[in-house]
């Protein structure tokens, strides 16, 4: 299965370092902290996942991953229905769109 990370500049030598073993995903808008994750796609395109809304630009290099099946992978949609609050599931959606 190929997959893609999206990621800027500032974050390749930690990548090129330790992997894409950390990543940063929002559960809540009006808590600091989430959870530790890496946001991977299916999508070769770096537009519609929310990247804009970084301080830094996201969309700078487009990483490939090639991975096997792997039951530790998720839907964003299937997770964030139990981890996310609503708030910053409705934000996502409008990301998106």
């Amino acid at each position: 299965m190929q997959l893609y990370h999206f990621t800027s500049s500032a974050h390749l030598r930690g990548i090129h370092k330790y992997g894409l073993t950390v990543g940063d995903v929002v559960t809540d808008l009006h808590k600091p902290g989430g959870r530790i994750a890496v946001w991977l796609t299916s999508s070769p395109n770096a537009f519609g996942h929310g990247l804009s809304w970084s301080a830094i630009d996201k969309t700078e290099f487009r990483l490939t991953v090639n991975l096997s099946n792997d039951d530790r992978l998720e839907k964003w949609l299937d997770w964030a229905l139990d981890n996310v609050s609503a708030t910053a599931a409705h934000c996502r959606r409008r990301a998106r769109s």
